[in-house]
């Protein structure tokens, strides 16, 4: 249950200050994002609500949950605080994003051994909040990882907007990195 907690927290943490910052640029009158000053109150409250759980769960090394991805999208969204002096934020994450360093690979990734694209690009995305010019081999590694990794797949135009799988992937898709046995076809039912 914890880690339920722990990774909403960072999800409403991370998708408020992106919504700010997304509105920031719509350019409505008054306030830069368009909000009332009630309304920007409450956000910046509910912010610093979400950050101070964030470092109540923070282990001492820095990291959260025992899981490198739970822990740089803690760092970013901490990073991404409207209103917090730069010199407090890194206070709170500088050893996160040590941590992450630490999980670097020779070939650029940044991982442990579960989910290593999702691990890399979630600890270059935090890295990259963190602005620290020591980071920035392994963002600059870690992106030529993601690239190489790149799924180059041929996509079809037709509107799926009213479908119940909007992408799908076939056998060609998946061959480059799955085993496929076209003797198995259709082996689970939809889950809609």
């Amino acid at each position: 249950m914890r880690s339920r907690t722990i990774v909403a927290a960072v999800c409403v943490l991370s998708l408020v200050v992106m919504a700010g910052a997304g509105a920031g640029a719509s350019g409505q009158g008054g306030d830069p994002a368009g909000l009332s000053a009630q309304t920007r109150r409450e956000l910046i409250e509910s912010l610093n609500r979400g950050a101070d759980y964030l470092r109540t769960q923070q282990q001492p090394d820095g990291r959260w949950e025992n899981h490198p991805g739970i822990t740089a999208m803690a760092a970013a969204a901490l990073l991404k605080q409207p209103g917090v002096p730069r010199a407090r934020q890194m206070e709170v994450v500088g050893k996160s994003l040590d941590h992450l360093r630490s999980l670097a690979k020779p070939d650029g990734g940044i991982y442990e051994n579960m989910i290593p694209h999702y691990i890399t690009a979630v600890s270059v995305m935090a890295m990259v909040a963190g602005g620290r010019p020591a980071d920035r081999p392994f963002i600059e590694r870690g992106r030529q990882y993601l690239a190489d990794h790149l799924l180059d797949v041929e996509v079809s135009l037709v509107d799926r907007s009213e479908f119940t799988y909007r992408l799908l992937l076939g056998r060609g898709a998946l061959e480059s990195f799955a085993l496929i046995d076209p003797a198995n076809t259709f082996l689970s039912r939809p889950q809609c």
